[in-house]
């Protein structure tokens, strides 16, 4: 019992985990190393704040339209990947692929990689395209499109 789905019992619930005492203690070490280093040796203040945010918050500080990452659907699994990463991952395999590649061509390739987060969804698709990048077993992929990654939660009651 190190770590166990939260409500197990009630069927579950996708995402959320509960610690059982192995991994308790493990955490406990962790945050005591944590306090050792940081509190008593770097002389830092320890806080502990809610894990909840006021969407007004998050709103103001541009989680709410831009916290998002560019992902692609494999046309037959359904299958979603980070845009991002799977150029990255394809780039590497080239590269590992043609160790005789010219220097110059080389570094444009890793010049894309380096700026895989900063495309538009249409320039992504272009580069999925230009690496010729799919999915499981060569399937299709979507053209890119913005995931957010937020999610509402509601709090019942003000103060």
């Amino acid at each position: 019992m190190f770590v166990i789905p939260s409500f197990e019992i009630y069927g579950g619930v996708k995402g959320l985990f509960d610690l059982g005492p192995a991994a308790c203690g493990l955490k406990a070490n962790i945050i005591d190393l944590w306090r050792k280093h940081f509190i008593l040796e770097e002389n830092m203040l320890e806080m502990e704040c809610t894990n909840l945010i006021p969407q007004s918050v998050l709103k103001v500080s541009g989680h709410v339209d831009k916290f998002t990452d560019m992902m692609v659907k494999d046309a037959e699994t359904g299958e979603c990947f980070r845009a991002d990463k799977i150029l990255e991952d394809a780039i590497d395999k080239l590269l590992d692929s043609s160790p005789d590649m010219p220097e110059a061509e080389v570094e444009a390739h890793r010049l894309v990689q380096r700026q895989a987060e900063t495309y538009t969804l249409d320039e992504m698709h272009a580069l999925i395209g230009k690496y010729g990048i799919s999915g499981v077993d060569g399937h299709e992929l979507s053209k890119p499109f913005d995931f957010n990654l937020m999610f509402e939660v509601s709090v019942l009651g003000t103060l």
